[in-house]
């Protein structure tokens, strides 16, 4: 759990930074370009499902083959995040079968 508390003490730029710093979280840049998108894998995996408010966030085209998450830069302003939960392990049985390293 990432609290608001800690997002405004560490002065976070975005949500990849906050997720850095989670154990078992692993943040990286979906390509070598200026504004390339990054994704976050979980236990290895990037088969995660990101959800904002208890609902599932689609992947945006053109992110990864099919396997990768959802562009963190795209989702949310920091300003809007109130908490940040991470699910580790597969929680396909309750979120589903794209939710295989997380969510």
């Amino acid at each position: 759990l990432v609290t608001r508390e800690q997002l405004e003490s560490n002065n976070y730029t975005g949500l990849g930074d906050a997720l850095r710093d989670v154990n078992g979280v692993i943040v990286s840049v979906a390509g070598g370009f200026p504004g390339a998108p990054e994704v976050v894998r979980l236990n290895g995996d990037e088969r995660v499902t990101v959800m904002i408010d208890g609902r599932k966030i689609g992947r945006p085209e053109g992110i990864g083959s099919g396997r990768a998450s959802i562009d963190l830069n795209s989702i949310i302003s920091m300003d809007n995040i109130e908490r940040i939960e991470i699910v580790k392990g597969g929680a396909s049985a309750l979120y589903g079968s794209d939710a295989v390293g997380g969510v």
